[in-house]
């Protein structure tokens, strides 16, 4: 059991509560602060007091966690609560919100939204996390909250007044319980109740609480029971006799307790608080011994000790071997005789057995059951047989002489013999007949004197050696495997057989597995992950584990795969060292094991698989030797360190260190952590063992990734931790700044270099130019067919150049001294180009551009196009040089003389082509005048059908009341003509009279009755005649405005069961024209009769009415027969109807999509499928502009 006091960091050595939360820490309170321990270290949170952003005292007394959001702290000065994500304290105390009945805050309990606060003296409240608000609980004045437990609906309280339960959802409190009662908590059903005088109570939990059974857990005097805990179906208990576990039908299952003489044990036996954290491991917090840790492991391996019964304990824990009797009493050896167990402590052989006295203090190495017979092997003291049933017992040694020896190792028993191996009489057999102990082997054979343990396997003995091997003695013969064979080493200790038929064989070196033909299968030892390889004993479970027992533990190896685990002293065995031969396998499939300091018992199936080690998580950062916390700097990391998954640093914040953990607590000490930086290496690189901080000293600047994981002592590993460290370049050393350095030197020596080149190249480029130019030249006068003349004016010569001549220049061809306009220029052009030339002389121009013709050599005249400019001129502004050439144009002059023609004949065929354009353009205005005015006649007459029809209907609707209240009156009129006769006749009854006057007020009633829905329907009438033949615009309640429309057409479904809908706000008030929405309702409506219903006699038309964003929205739906695709496309198209055959005319869609989109100015779309109705939607502007008149 550990042990961690303010030595370790503990803030203060009284722990008062102890919990866990969603990533693993475990958080303590003491009467000193509160506490958060990650397996390694203690990190402290301290109080300011009257701050509503720290702790809010140092003297804690709950702690309770609401999962990913925070730790609510309850404290003898306020309420507080630890934000995980932001790593931050706000307390809630009475001071700011008055609801608060008292800051003395004794214990909590939670929910995701709700934290329940048991007081000091002042009951109880809750406060709702989100809305801040406080509601109180009134269970007695004075009364204080000693615990809580949520249950459901259902909040406990344990006071001194006894157990109330508060019902949250109707706030009604009931008492359970008068007695003293100090913790409390719920489980499998079940209320348990530890009370202030020792008794633990077990109650039913359900609508009525049922007392099931109560026993004083101690019978320590005034015992209070502080804390209480459930695990594995398992009630602990913490009060001032230590740790106690029962079963829930009230069996004691353990105890733990202080004890001067074991520095494992309960540091102090008044335990304050117990918690189990994720890992079933048990936290126990003490009043003066601060916190114990308890592993899980530790109570399933069973550790017997010298001081697990101290009324009747086993003296010599050097534990040497097991057996069970008849009565299923445990013997063990030890180095100093036998102890029986038998269920309540240990006794020593003699004082059960005096016949054991004459070995009662002797060396036992090994001990047999043979039936009623007892077989005792010692180390000094001979061979000893006692019978259970006679209590005889006989001694076997050299000084009885029936034994050769007195010192022995191992008893066994094969093919009905007993057999015993020595240390240097190889082995011995028991000879019933001599009564003494005889050479097992023949003569012949020549076994060797030194024998360990001994195996019956298949009807073969198999036994060890210490020097010679390991040996089977089968069939007569002896057959060995040594070290030059591959056995490890040729000191064998123990040997066990497992399933498979193979031998298990340990040594002081490793262990080996061999096979039945005596072969190497395979061989353990720290080279192949063997944590220690010296094996002293060793057992198969028949489960599939061989369990060795070394000097550095207890080691499980899987059978299958070869896998394994190892277990030490914090594990719970019962120390490093075990011993030769102290092994059993019991017949109820427990195992024994022992050592130096006692003994592990256990049921190998019980044994859970050693959990991966928890997450790693990062607890420290520091940056140049300052540890950094949100608080502290957040321009670095604005969150608690263990969420920080990324950080980024500056250029100079290059000396950094971060600290692991993995909140594995059962094996914290045994972790090895690896660790790697991406961007920096790929290497897995092993910190030393013990430490789990990454030093990083002047990194370069960059990305880096830093990757973490644990290994635990068996070999399971914890997930990869990653965080993303970016360090920063400074400005002069960031990637801009070495592009740009790294682009000046490319630039300057690539400057030299070009500039030395281009040097070099000028000279070869310029004489290649020349010749290309040149070449070029005459290539292009050669495919222009140009001439290039240049006149040296001052010296009157004319220099020609060109690839084929075709001009006649006259007798000195390329050189003329007469000037430019020779006998080769035609004499009607000779006048034109002479003033050209005069014009550049007078320095009035210094271009020109003239075509002119020429003699060829054919003696024909050739249009060219002469072209000149003046190079240079002298200081009184007369040329010097002129530079022109000479380009045939002939072709191009043919070609404007032909197009000149075609032009003349062109200009003609359009002047008689538009005369006849406009004769058929004014035929066309005029038919399309006609096309108007026949549009406009077939919209009036749709009008006009479309008012018969509703006039029609009208007409007929007046009629029907009209006919009624006729016929009422001439009933009425009847009727007063009979009351006159019978008057006359003096034959009139009362009872006629009355029966008269009832029947002439019904027909009144009935008259009246029409004739007032005559009045409306006359009124709606007018109304809507008045809209349908006027444009003039009126506000109107659109809604109800559309309910008066559909009232008035009712005569068009007279014959159908049609319902009609209208859905929109009771006051929508719209200024527009009522008449137009009249005519697109009555349209609508019509086609929906007409067409969409055609064939029906149901139908259903709805109308949505809406209006937002400065529209009217109008959506009018029939669930009809629909319309194709094709039609829907052209349905506002005019003249467009499926009924033309019938009458139909096709415009009245049209109209509707004129008067919406001209009239209104809105929009309107139509959307139909064949067989499921029709939808039209229509967008109208709340205000609709007036256009003006043309």
């Amino acid at each position: 059991m550990s042990n961690y006091t303010h030595t370790e960091g503990l803030s203060q050595v009284s722990v008062t509560a102890i919990a866990q939360d969603q990533t693993g820490f475990i958080w303590l309170g003491t009467q000193a602060g509160l506490n958060r321990f990650d397996g390694y270290e203690f990190k402290q949170f301290f109080a300011v007091p009257e701050r509503k952003d720290f702790l809010a005292g140092n003297f804690i007394n709950a702690l309770c966690v609401v999962p990913n959001q925070g730790l609510w702290v309850g404290t003898s000065t306020g309420l507080s609560f630890y934000n995980f994500k932001t790593g931050l304290f706000k307390s809630f105390l009475k001071r700011y919100q008055q609801d608060i009945p008292s800051d003395q805050v004794t214990t909590l309990a939670c929910s995701a939204d709700v934290v329940f606060v048991g007081t000091q003296s002042d009951g109880g409240y809750y406060l709702n996390a989100s809305t801040l608000d406080i509601q109180l609980i009134d269970i007695q004045k004075n009364n204080k909250v000693n615990h809580l437990a949520l249950s459901g609906d259902n909040l406990f309280f344990a006071t001194y007044q006894g157990v109330y339960v508060y019902r949250v959802s109707d706030k009604h409190i009931m008492q359970l319980t008068t007695d003293a009662a100090v913790s409390l908590l719920v489980a499998e059903q079940k209320l348990v109740i530890g009370r202030q005088d020792g008794i633990l109570q077990v109650y039913q939990d359900g609508a009525e609480f049922e007392l099931l059974w109560q026993r004083a857990i101690s019978n320590k005097e005034s015992n209070i029971i502080h804390s209480l805990a459930f695990n594995d179906q398992i009630i602990w208990t913490g009060s001032n006799d230590g740790v106690k576990s029962f079963t829930l039908e009230g069996k004691q299952a353990s105890h733990y307790y202080h004890n001067d003489r074991l520095s494992d044990s309960l540091a102090d036996d008044m335990v304050l608080s117990l918690a189990f954290d994720n890992r079933d491991n048990l936290w126990i917090g003490s009043e003066s011994g601060g916190v114990n840790f308890l592993k899980s492991h530790i109570k399933q391996l069973g550790y017997v000790s010298q001081f697990n019964y101290p009324d009747a304990p086993l003296s010599n824990p050097d534990v040497r071997g097991f057996m069970a009797d008849p009565q299923e009493r445990i013997w063990i050896a030890t180095t100093r005789g036998i102890y029986i167990f038998a269920g309540k402590g240990f006794a020593k052989v003699e004082d059960i057995y005096p016949e054991f006295s004459a070995i009662n203090s002797s060396f036992v190495s090994s001990i047999l059951r043979d039936g009623d017979d007892v077989w005792v092997a010692t180390r000094g003291d001979g061979v000893a047989k006692f019978n259970i049933k006679n209590q005889e017992i006989k001694i076997y040694s050299v000084h009885h002489q029936n034994a050769p020896t007195l010192v022995f190792n191992r008893l066994q028993k094969y093919n009905g013999q007993i057999l015993v191996s020595t240390r240097s009489n190889s082995i011995l057999k028991y000879d019933p007949q001599l009564e003494a102990l005889i050479p097992f082997f023949d003569q012949q054979l020549t076994p060797p004197d030194e024998v360990t343990d001994m195996l019956v396997h298949n009807g073969d003995l198999w036994f060890g050696s210490l020097g010679q091997g390991l040996f089977k003695f089968h069939q007569g013969q002896l057959y060995n495997l040594d070290s030059e064979q591959g056995l490890l080493s040729n000191l064998v200790f123990m040997l066990s057989v497992d399933t498979k038929n193979r031998i298990w064989a340990s040594s002081e070196v490793g262990l080996n597995v061999v096979s039945e033909q005596v072969k190497i299968i395979k061989t353990f030892d720290r080279t192949n992950g063997l944590k220690n390889d010296a094996i002293w004993s060793l057992v198969y479970d028949q489960q599939g584990s061989v369990w060795l027992g070394t000097s550095g533990g207890l080691i499980r190896i899987n059978t299958s795969d070869f896998s394994y685990e190892t277990y030490v002293k914090a594990d719970g065995t019962q120390g490093l060292e075990y011993n030769f031969g102290a092994v059993w396998l019991a017949p109820d499939g427990r195992v024994f094991i022992g050592g130096s300091q006692g003994f592990n018992q256990f049921y190998p199936n019980t044994i859970a698989a050693h959990l991966q080690p928890a997450n790693i998580v990062l607890t420290e950062i520091s940056i140049l030797g300052k540890t950094i916390s949100p608080t502290h700097n957040n321009a670095l990391i604005s969150e608690p360190v263990e969420r920080v998954s990324n950080i980024s640093l500056d250029y100079y914040q290059d000396i950094m260190s971060f600290r692991f953990a993995s909140l594995t607590y059962s094996s914290a000490q045994q972790l090895q952590y690896y660790y790697r930086i991406l961007g920096l290496s790929d290497t897995w690189l092993a910190l030393e063992q013990g430490n789990r901080q990454i030093n990083l000293l002047k990194l370069p600047p960059g990305d880096y990734q830093i990757e973490t994981y644990a290994t635990d002592q068996f070999g399971n590993q914890s997930d990869i931790h990653s965080l993303t460290l970016f360090l920063k370049s400074p400005w002069w050393w960031n990637k801009t700044s070495q592009f740009f350095y790294f682009a000046s030197i490319l630039m300057l020596l690539s400057f030299f270099v070009i500039r030395k080149q281009r040097m070099y190249r000028k000279v070869v480029a310029d004489n290649l130019a020349m010749a290309q130019l040149q070449q070029r030249l005459e290539l292009s006068l050669w495919a222009s067919g140009d001439e290039l003349w240049d006149w040296d004016v001052p010296n009157r010569k004319v220099h020609r150049y060109c690839v084929a001549a075709r001009i006649d220049f006259g007798k000195s061809n390329n050189e003329l001294e007469e000037g430019l306009s020779g006998e080769f220029v035609h004499p009607d052009d000779r006048g034109l180009l002479q003033q050209k030339i005069t014009q550049c002389n007078e320095n009035q121009i210094d271009s020109y551009e003239v075509a002119i013709r020429v003699k060829d050599f054919f003696d024909n005249w050739v249009w060219v196009l002469d072209k000149g400019r003046v190079i240079e001129r002298d200081e009184n502004g007369q040329p010097i040089r002129i530079v022109g050439a000479l380009k045939d144009i002939n072709q191009l002059k043919r070609h404007e003389a032909t197009l000149q023609k075609l032009n003349d004949e062109l200009e003609a065929k359009v002047a008689m082509r538009t005369q006849e354009i406009s004769s058929k353009n004014l035929k066309l205005e005029h038919a399309m005048i006609q096309l108007k005015e026949t549009q406009q006649e077939l919209i009036e007459s749709e009008k006009m059908a479309s008012l018969g029809s509703l006039v029609a209907g009208v007409a007929h609707e007046i009629n029907t009341p009209l006919g009624i209240a006729i016929t009422a009156i001439s009933y009425n009129q009847d009727c007063l003509t009979s009351l006159k006769n019978k008057l006359e006749q003096k034959t009139l009854k009362q009872s006629e009279l009355e029966e008269s006057i009832q029947m002439q007020g019904n027909g009144y009633t009935l008259i009246m009755k029409n004739l007032d829905r005559a009045n409306q329907l006359i009124s709606s009438f007018k109304q809507i005649a008045v809209d349908q033949s006027s444009e003039a615009r009126r506000e109107i309640n659109l809604t109800e405005y559309l309910h008066d429309v559909v009232y008035s057409l009712k005569p068009l479904w007279k014959n159908k069961d049609i319902k009609i809908q209208i859905n929109g706000p009771e006051q929508l008030l719209f200024n527009t024209y009522p008449g137009a929405l009249h005519q697109i309702f009555t349209n609508l409506i019509n086609n929906s009769v007409i067409h969409g219903f055609e064939g029906l006699d149901h139908g259903q038309i709805r109308i949505e009415i809406s209006a937002y964003e400065g529209l009217i929205h109008l959506y009018y739906f029939d669930n009809g027969l629909g319309m194709a695709p094709a039609m829907v496309n052209q349905v506002f198209s005019p003249f467009v109807t499926s009924k033309r055959s019938q009458g139909g005319s096709g415009l009245g869609m049209h109209i509707v999509f004129n008067l919406v989109t001209q009239l209104f100015q809105g929009e309107i779309k139509c959307y139909s499928t064949q067989g499921h109705g029709i939808e039209v939607k229509m967008r109208l502007p709340l205000v609709i502009v007036e256009k003006k008149s043309k």
